[in-house]
């Protein structure tokens, strides 16, 4: 398989290395680059600026387990973003309808009517609810 090549060095080491820059707005860059890989954005997960960690919880690669671990962010709008994420679980909504920011209950509140919504659709037509 080949490894696609910047200047000679191969793009996951050269994202490594910009997810370790002192600038934010760089890390932040690389939260958001859709392709990165999700070893850095469980790295940048934890990073100190809210900016990155929000970019991180709204990535289409977070997974369920880093979205929960990130629902319990100190930063309001990290635990936002984790609300709006189309892959966090149920079980997180309901803890987040209970935040105590009035922006993350809203959102989990929203998003949780959602995705009970679209269970019911999907019983009325015979889908059998696990």
């Amino acid at each position: 398989m080949e490894q696609l090549l910047v200047y000679g060095q191969r793009v996951e080491e050269l994202l490594e290395q910009m997810a370790k820059s002192s600038l934010w707005q760089v890390r932040l860059s690389i939260a958001k680059y859709k392709d990165t890989p999700f070893s850095i954005l469980e790295t940048l997960s934890k990073d100190e600026s809210d900016e990155v960690r929000m970019a991180v919880a709204e990535h289409p690669r977070a997974t369920v387990v880093l979205l929960e671990e990130m629902s319990f962010d100190p930063c309001w709008m990290v635990r936002w973003a984790v609300a709006y994420h189309m892959s966090t679980p149920r079980k997180v909504l309901e803890r987040l309808v209970q935040d105590e920011k009035w922006r993350v209950r809203l959102t989990a509140e929203q998003c949780l009517e959602e995705a009970i919504s679209h269970l019911e659709k999907k019983k009325s037509i015979g889908v059998r609810l696990v």
